[in-house]
């Protein structure tokens, strides 16, 4: 019941976050199942058609956060890439479906740098591979 409670609470606090901003385009990477990740421009509305439906965000390292959609299982959609986080190396992320990579700084969204894309991009480079990022 705590957890039903607190994603209550995320959905409300990303509706209210993103509800003022949601013509702004953020440089983030996406990242498709059996695809390299690649950099683009999307906004909240974009990011919620490409997910296809609401959003739940997942820390990576530092401050960059998976943006997927939180029905993705029930939804039944296709296998993305395992996700193995160096502090949860037991517990590997499996990503179904389309996800971003966004940039969080004070609880907002922020277009990432350059270098941030690049090494985004490196991290997602390999379709069909696991993904391990090392914080």
């Amino acid at each position: 019941m705590y957890m039903d409670l607190m994603n209550t609470c995320e959905k409300r606090v990303l509706f209210f976050t993103f509800r003022r901003v949601s013509n702004v385009k953020y440089k983030i990477v996406a990242v498709e199942p059996n695809k390299s990740g690649y950099r683009t421009d999307m906004s909240f509305p974009d990011v919620q058609e490409f997910v296809g439906g609401y959003v739940q965000q997942v820390n990576l390292y530092d401050d960059k956060y998976a943006v997927l959609n939180e029905d993705g299982y029930a939804l039944k959609l296709p296998h993305n890439r395992n996700l193995i986080l160096q502090d949860h190396k037991h517990f590997p992320l499996t990503v179904v479906g389309n996800f971003v990579v966004v940039k969080l700084v004070g609880g907002q969204w922020v277009s990432m740098s350059e270098n941030e894309l690049k090494e985004a991009e490196f991290i997602f480079r390999m379709y069909g591979q696991d993904a391990t990022i090392f914080i």
